[in-house]
């Protein structure tokens, strides 16, 4: 049990990272580059998507709608990622695209299950891995409600066949705000498995560390 409150230690403290000063002149460089290559990637993923009979939902065309996206992405600084939910052969679109949201969320969460479950293994050696798997499915639907909230929808896309609808939906995410939700998800986890005092300290340090960087 005690490895496993360190393991939790070393994986939130794991997450702060410290800020670096930057010249100016580099970071509007930086953000002129990334402009030019989110205007690069969409025009090549905006014709494939139409090849293969993808169409993008709204009053933009397919590679405006797209360059947003990307800019939007670039914005982040390297600090924003992507998640696609995709829903093939439904009756009905807005039924599509709702279970395309759940789809990226489960996605998502289930990427974060995976990382932190790989560290907790790595980290602990008196744990069995039923006990083990019990703590992350504890945390990964806990973290799968955290997460809810921090998909931000960008666009979606449409391709019916045979009377039926595929659908994509684009999210970003702030990586940040994941990493807090996974921080507020591994906290709760960790006072219902009855690890509060301990685990609890580690995680506030972390959270008030991070917070005053």
């Amino acid at each position: 049990m005690k490895k496993l409150i360190l393991a939790l230690a070393i994986i939130m403290s794991a997450a702060t990272v410290l800020p670096v000063s930057v010249n100016a002149d580099n970071v509007a460089k930086e953000q002129k580059q990334n402009r030019k290559d989110a205007q690069k990637n969409a025009k090549k993923r905006a014709k494939k998507l139409k090849k293969e009979g993808w169409q993008v939902q709204g009053s933009l065309d397919d590679e405006i709608a797209l360059t947003k996206h990307c800019q939007k992405l670039a914005e982040f600084g390297g600090n924003g990622t992507e998640v696609i939910g995709e829903v093939m052969g439904k009756k009905k679109v807005r039924v599509a695209v709702s279970e395309a949201r759940a789809e990226a969320v489960r996605k998502y969460a289930e990427e974060q299950h995976m990382a932190v479950k790989g560290k907790i293994t790595d980290a602990v050696g008196d744990m069995s891995e039923v006990e083990i798997e019990n703590f992350m499915n504890a945390f990964t639907a806990l973290y799968t409600t955290e997460i809810k909230g921090e998909l931000q929808q960008s666009l979606q896309y449409v391709r019916e066949r045979n009377g039926l609808y595929d659908v994509q939906v684009f999210f970003v995410v702030d990586i940040d705000k994941a990493n807090s939700a996974a921080v507020r998800a591994l906290k709760q986890t960790a006072e219902k498995q009855k690890l509060a005092i301990e685990v609890a300290r580690s995680i506030e340090e972390w959270i008030n560390d991070d917070s005053s960087n």
